[in-house]
Parts: C-alpha cells; sequence; structure tokens
C-alpha cells in the first residue's frame, strides 16, 4: 500500500524554476501548464493491484477527505478499485462459468445455468457494464422473457439463475451493488398444477402403451419410486436378485454417472418379487442394442464407428447406449397419450403412486417416508452398499396390485411376449 500524504495542487508548480513568472493566484505562486483546468486538487495512491490511481477534486477539503477514506480502506484491505465492475455482463458471465466449472457439484445445474445465460440473459443485458445494473433493469427483463410467450415456470427458473448470478458478482467479484435489484422482483403469477393420482389401471395402461424397451421404467418408478435418472443409471451389479433389493447409488444424466440429487436418495431399497421378475425378464428380452441389417453394418464400418462400451446399464436405447431424458421424454408423451392420460402427466407421478400406496397397503408413515426417500438416512464410508431404508423389510404391495397371474396382466404379458 502507497500513497500521497496530502492532495497534489495541479495548477501550480511545487518547485518553480529561476526565471518563471508568478500567476495572480498570490503568495508567490508559479503557474504550471494545466493552470486553470477542473479538479485542481489531485490526490494518487497505488490499488493492490500495482495500478497506479488518481482522482481530482474542486476543493482541497474534499480532496483531503477522500485520500484520508482511501488509505483507510488500502490499511484495512477494504478499498474497492474504481473501475472494477466496468467490465460487461458478458465479460463477468465467462468467468462466472468458470468459477461454476470449479466448484459446482452438479453438472446438469450448471449447464442450466449457462443455457440461461447465454440464451437469454447475455442476448438482452450482456452489454451492460455489471456496475451499472439497477432494479428498472431487472424489471425490463422480466417483461421481456413474458413478452416472449415464455411460460411462467420457465421464466421464473431463467430470472431464478439472473439473481445467483448477482449474487456471485457482489459476493464472490465484490462488484459495488444496490441491494434491491433482484430482490421482490413482479414476475408472471404460475398457474397451480394439477397433481395427477394414477391408479393401477393406469399405470398398467402407461407400461402397455410406452415403448416395450422402456416399459422397465415404469415398474420402476412405480413399484419402487426411483427417479427418472435413477431408473436409466441402474446397473446389474446394484440389483439384488436373491434378496430383491435395489442399491440406488448413483443417477445417469448426459450419458454419464453422477451424484444423486440429495443425501437422502442414496439407499437399499426392500422391493416387491414381481418388479425383480420384470427387471430379469427385461434383462433377458434387450441385454444391449438393437440388431441391425448389413448395409448398416457396412456404413458404421466405413464410418469409423465405435460399438458401445458395456457399461452394464439395465437400461439402454436402441443404440446400446445410455438413454437420454429428451429422448425419453419424446417416448413418454406418446405413451401417455396412447394411455389416455391427462394431458401434462409426468414420470415423476409414478413416484407419487408408489408412496400412495405403500400407505394404502398399511406401512406406518415413518416405512412410507424412509422408502420414499424423503428423510435424511445418515451416511458413513462403512457401507459396501447405501445403508436400509427399512430394516428386514418385506414388500408385496405391488405384486398384489399388478399380479401376472390375472388375465388381464397375462394377457399383456403374452403380448409382450410376442413384440
Amino acid at each position: 500500500m502507497s500513497g500521497m500524504i496530502e492532495p497534489f495542487d495541479r495548477w501550480h508548480k511545487r518547485y518553480p524554476k529561476p526565471g518563471d513568472k508568478r500567476c495572480g493566484c498570490g503568495r508567490g505562486m508559479v503557474a504550471s501548464a494545466e493552470h486553470g483546468v477542473s479538479g485542481r486538487w489531485q490526490i494518487r495512491w497505488t490499488a493492490p493491484s500495482g495500478k497506479p490511481r488518481k482522482a481530482g477534486f474542486k476543493e482541497k477539503p474534499d480532496a483531503e477527505r477522500e485520500l484520508i477514506k482511501v488509505l483507510a480502506d488500502l490499511q484495512r484491505g477494504t478499498y474497492m478499485d474504481p473501475d472494477h465492475g466496468k467490465e460487461t455482463l458478458r465479460v463477468f458471465a465467462e468467468q462466472w462459468f468458470a468459477y461454476l466449472d470449479r466448484v459446482h457439484e452438479r453438472e446438469s445445474t450448471v449447464k442450466t445455468y449457462k443455457t440461461h445465460m447465454r440464451v437469454h440473459i447475455v442476448p438482452f443485458i450482456g452489454h451492460v457494464p455489471a456496475k451499472e445494473l439497477r432494479r428498472p433493469t431487472s424489471n425490463a427483463f422480466v417483461e421481456h422473457l413474458a413478452g416472449k410467450g415464455l411460460a411462467a415456470s420457465y421464466v421464473e427458473g431463467i430470472f431464478k439463475t439472473f439473481k445467483i448470478f448477482v449474487n456471485w458478482l457482489t459476493r464472490e467479484q465484490e462488484v459495488p451493488l444496490p441491494g434491491n435489484i433482484v430482490a421482490g422482483i413482479k414476475l408472471p403469477p404460475v398457474p397451480d398444477r394439477v397433481e395427477v393420482v394414477l391408479t393401477p389401471e393406469e399405470v398398467t395402461r402407461l407400461a402397455d402403451c410406452i415403448d416395450p424397451r422402456y416399459e422397465i421404467m415404469v415398474w420402476l418408478a412405480a413399484c419402487a419410486g426411483l427417479r427418472l435418472g435413477e431408473c436409466v443409471g441402474l446397473t446389474r451389479a446394484r440389483v439384488n436378485f436373491t434378496e430383491c433389493k435395489l442399491y440406488v447409488e448413483k443417477q445417469g444424466q448426459g450419458g454419464k454417472e453422477v451424484k444423486l440429487k440429495t443425501n437422502a436418495s442414496y439407499a437399499t431399497l426392500p422391493v416387491d418379487h414381481f418388479l425383480i421378475r420384470n427387471i430379469a425378464q427385461h434383462m433377458v428380452r434387450f441385454p444391449g442394442a438393437d440388431p441391425v441389417g448389413d448395409d448398416a453394418v457396412r456404413k458404421r464400418r466405413y464410418s469409423g464407428y465405435q460399438p458401445p462400451a458395456n457399461s452394464g446399464l439395465v437400461i439402454v436405447n436402441s443404440d446400446g447406449r445410455p438413454v437420454q431424458r429428451q429422448g425419453f421424454n419424446k417416448i413418454w408423451q406418446v405413451a401417455v397419450e396412447k394411455a389416455g392420460l391427462p394431458k401434462g402427466t409426468r414420470f415423476h407421478d409414478l413416484k407419487h403412486f408408489y408412496t400412495t400406496r405403500l400407505g394404502a397397503a398399511g406401512h406406518d408413515r415413518k416405512t412410507v417416508q424412509a422408502l420414499s426417500r424423503h428423510s435424511d438416512p445418515s451416511m458413513t464410508d462403512r457401507y459396501a452398499h447405501p445403508p436400509e431404508a427399512v430394516e428386514g423389510l418385506k414388500i408385496k404391495a405391488f405384486g398384489a396390485l399388478f399380479d401376472p397371474g390375472s388375465g388381464r396382466r397375462e394377457a399383456n404379458r403374452r403380448r409382450g411376449l410376442a413384440r
């Protein structure tokens, strides 16, 4: 830290030469080349970055007060460079991306943030210097998003990303911004979603109507409460066929194996024998990629096609590769329509079905909560697999609902084997 001990008079020479003529300011002062310019009283200091800084003032007392403040901030380590934040939001956005890649654990969340920034935020306000952000800018941005016809829930998600970015600017980059830039901004109202409560018959229709390769995902969600990522990330090694258990340890996202949503998601789940049997049948029917013709084989050979590695996944697409969320969503929407279910029925509604049916089968609330993985199970490194969701419990509720011995399920089974 370095700096002047008093303001510098730009108008007059501090060390006049012999023969210099005095100006009319009195007290024997000699005019400098800058005599009469604005900001007569100048203060100078060196920023922590080593960059020399200066500022001019009309009156000497104003310069003295500012110099005292600057020197004190330098001494305390609270100094803020006056040029800090002059870079545009576009520049800071790239720095934020690098920060997220370095510290954020969830790749899918980072991908969402980057998409919101690049598609919506930067095109609208990327040219604005960061330190010039103000509340009217946020209001204008929300109006811009609403004017594009985006769903209210999507506007809410984009603005949430913007809030996180602004908080990073102030917290990590120390850009001096007013505290009300994103606080209390009025967003378009998000309509309440009508909850879809599935019946056993509707779950059966879904399983019958969906692409046979993905039928097992319906049963995994409805009979074990697995989320979409947990379904596509399930491996053969995490299915205990002898003890009727699933080891929920990882999930699939973007073709990769990643951590689960929360610590509560990790569990060893006891499941119905009905589900275990369906998993076994699925693995026999769909051990990998669908067969292709001779022409496809030749084209692949000429293009340098690389067959997918055997990752041990229970569910793969027709090419033998990990299932992607976007592709499955299209398959899901087709199945929902064919099954005659309400528009907007989500895959996650099957997890709600699982929770409801556990309660209807007579399991107490604490057991249902543990099996649904809504609690916080303790996790330690001493477990070879995640801890038991409920110790020693046997699940039989779903075999009773979807008994393959009934005429309906037997007919569906014969139809499935013929597919």
